[in-house]
C-alpha cells in the first residue's frame, strides 16, 4: 500500500514539474511587447486626432492638387474646420501613439480602423489647405508652419502604429513636403530657419520602419485566440514583399526630406551670404547641424549645388 501511495506521490510531482515546465516554456515564448508598446501616453495626442477626425469636414469637389484650390474654397474649409484644427494641434503637442485594440482580430479591428485612416487623411488635406491658404495670402512664414504642422501629423498619427498606420502618416508626410517645397524660395532667411529647426527636429523623431515591423510582428502574434494567432503567422508570413516595400518607402521618404531639408538651408545661405554654398560642408554647423545621408545608400546625398 505504501509503495502504491508512493508511486502516486511520484506521478502527481511528475505532473506538476512537467505543469510547470510547460507554463514556462508558454512564458518564454510569449512574445514581448516592442519598448514603444510597453507604456500609454496620457494623456495621448492620438485621441485628440480621433476626435479632430470625427468632426473634420471634408470639401470631395476641390482638386488633389494644393495648388488647384481658389481662393475662397480654402477659406470656405479651413473655416468650417477650426474645432479639428484646435484638436490636431493640441495633439502634437502631446506625446502620441496609436491605440492598437489586441483584444479583437485582426478584421474586427481594421474593419474599424480603415474609417479612422480616412478621417486622418483629411485631416493632413486641411492642415495643407490652411497652409496654402496662408501661402495665398501672403503669410508665408505662418504657411511654412502649417505645412510643418503637417509633417508632423502625418508622423504623430502612425508612431506605435502597424503597417498600415505608417504607409498612411507616409503619405500625408508626402502631401506636406510637396506643399513646402513650393514654398520654400519664397521664404526669407529666418523663415527658413524655422524650417530647418522644424525639420531638423521631425528627423530625429521619425520612428524607423524596423520599429514599425516589430510592432506589426508583436501584434499578430497577439491577437486573442490561438485560432487567430496561428493565422495572424501566416499572415505575417505571407506580408513579407509588402515589409520589405514599406522599408523602402520609408528610405524614400526620408531621401526626399533631406533634399528639403537641404533646400532649406541652401537658400539661406544664399539669401544671407548672396551667393550658393560651393560645398554641403559650409552650412554645419551655421545651418545644419549635420549633413544629411542618402539612407537609401548609407552615403553622401548627391545633392547638386
Amino acid at each position: 500500500m505504501s509503495a502504491q501511495r508512493f508511486n502516486k506521490g511520484r506521478i502527481l510531482i511528475s505532473l506538476a514539474v512537467a505543469a510547470a515546465l510547460v507554463v514556462l516554456a508558454v512564458e518564454m515564448i510569449r512574445p514581448r511587447a516592442p519598448a514603444s508598446l510597453q507604456r500609454w501616453p496620457s494623456p495621448n495626442g492620438y485621441i485628440d486626432f480621433l476626435k479632430a477626425g470625427k468632426s473634420v469636414v471634408a470639401m470631395p469637389l476641390l482638386a488633389n492638387s494644393p495648388s488647384a484650390w481658389k481662393l475662397e474654397e480654402l477659406r470656405d474649409l479651413v473655416s468650417q474646420n477650426v474645432e479639428p484644427l484646435r484638436l490636431v494641434h493640441l495633439g502634437l503637442s502631446r506625446e502620441c501613439r496609436v491605440t492598437t485594440d489586441f483584444s479583437t482580430n485582426a478584421a474586427t479591428y481594421l474593419g474599424s480602423h480603415l474609417p479612422e485612416l480616412a478621417s486622418l487623411k483629411e485631416l493632413c488635406r486641411v492642415l495643407t489647405a490652411e497652409g496654402r491658404l496662408a501661402a495665398l495670402e501672403d503669410r508665408r512664414g505662418d504657411a511654412a508652419r502649417s505645412y510643418l504642422d503637417a509633417i508632423r501629423f502625418g508622423q504623430e498619427s502612425a508612431r506605435g502604429g502597424l503597417m498600415i498606420d505608417k504607409l498612411v502618416g507616409l503619405a500625408c508626410e508626402a502631401r506636406a513636403e510637396d506643399s513646402l517645397r513650393g514654398l520654400i524660395n519664397s521664404l526669407d532667411a529666418k523663415q527658413c530657419r524655422e524650417v530647418i529647426e522644424g525639420l531638423e527636429l521631425i528627423r530625429r523623431r521619425s520612428e524607423s520602419a524596423e520599429n514599425v515591423l516589430e510592432q506589426e510582428k508583436f501584434y499578430f502574434r497577439h491577437v486573442s485566440g490561438w485560432r487567430d494567432r496561428y493565422v495572424g503567422f501566416l499572415m505575417s508570413r505571407a506580408m513579407k514583399p509588402a515589409q520589405v516595400n514599406l522599408v523602402q518607402k520609408c528610405r524614400d521618404q526620408a531621401r526626399k526630406a533631406n533634399v528639403l531639408l537641404l533646400d532649406a538651408a541652401v537658400h539661406a545661405y544664399e539669401l544671407e551670404k548672396g551667393e550658393r554654398p560651393k560645398s554641403l560642408g559650409e552650412l554645419v554647423p551655421s545651418y545644419l547641424k549635420a549633413i544629411p545621408l542618402d539612407p537609401t545608400t548609407g552615403t553622401k546625398l548627391d545633392y547638386p549645388l
